[in-house]
């Protein structure tokens, strides 16, 4: 979903993802670690730190005992 995404030029493909995630948030069953990261990736590759921030909040927030951020979560926050 986020291979798309290479920098800052890439925003409007990010707005349309998480436009995408919001809409359907109510409806995917399982919230997954790779998907958080690839949200959260697609924001740092874009700069959009805040908002990459406030997507690792929800994750870490998540009631799921199964799915929580990793190794890879905090790299990918250490390259923002």
């Amino acid at each position: 979903m986020c291979k798309g995404i290479k920098g800052p030029k890439d925003i409007n493909y990010l707005y349309s993802i998480l436009e995408l995630y919001k809409s359907n948030y109510d409806n995917i069953e399982e919230k997954t670690t790779v998907m958080y990261n690839c949200l959260i990736e697609a924001c740092v590759l874009t700069k959009n730190l805040g908002l990459g921030k406030n997507i690792f909040e929800e994750f870490k927030e998540m009631k799921s005992t199964k799915e929580k951020p990793d190794l890879v979560t905090y790299n990918i926050l250490l390259k923002g």
